[in-house]
């Protein structure tokens, strides 16, 4: 006789993550809700709009111009995840690149992980959906960031078009920086 008990202990256990919850939240329910201080982010050739704002939870969509790069650095303070929504961004995390992405497909950075953003013509634009840590009040991540050279805020630079974006290939990156297939839907 089997112990029922056995079955039990040996089911996987999902781990409960609050971000990809709230952003499963979000998504079905698209709120709007901008709030009226610290809303908006303008540096260089990026452009940042608080969407939604919630306790330490906040949506922000970017965009940027064509043909411009977000230089590589990290957000110790807010762990997210980066939903392609428009043009040709191609982003680098940890080295490996994510390139030629549908629309509302998601890819995880985790606070202290290294990531950049690479831009082709006619621009592009992202939906980044965060979880402020450290008690760090929310903001922009545009304003919170820092990078090896020392630098703390940074903004998108100009690159050569003809340099920057090239199509490399896929690239198999570790499960956890893509929600499971199906998981995320557009509007």
């Amino acid at each position: 006789m089997t112990d029922p008990m056995q079955s039990i202990l040996d089911t996987p256990v999902i781990e409960f993550c609050e971000l990809t919850s709230f952003l499963h939240f979000w998504l079905t329910l698209k709120p709007i809700k901008p709030p009226l201080d610290n809303a908006l982010d303008f540096s260089g050739s990026l452009s940042g709009l608080v969407l939604y704002r919630s306790g330490q939870y906040q949506v922000q969509l970017f965009l940027l111009h064509e043909n411009c790069e977000i230089k590589t650095h990290c957000h110790p303070n807010c762990d997210s995840y980066e939903l392609a929504v428009s043009g040709k961004v191609a982003f680098e995390v940890n080295g490996h690149r994510h390139e030629d992405r549908a629309l509302w497909d998601a890819i995880r950075v985790f606070p202290h992980d290294d990531h950049t953003a690479y831009v082709g013509a006619g621009g592009g634009a992202f939906i980044s959906v965060q979880h402020w840590l450290n008690d760090v009040k929310p903001s922009s991540v545009g304003w919170d960031w820092h990078d090896d050279d020392g630098r703390a805020k940074g903004s998108a630079d100009p690159v050569d078009p003809n340099v920057f974006y090239q199509d490399t290939g896929a690239v198999k990156v570790p499960s956890d920086y893509y929600l499971p297939q199906g998981m995320v839907q557009g509007f």
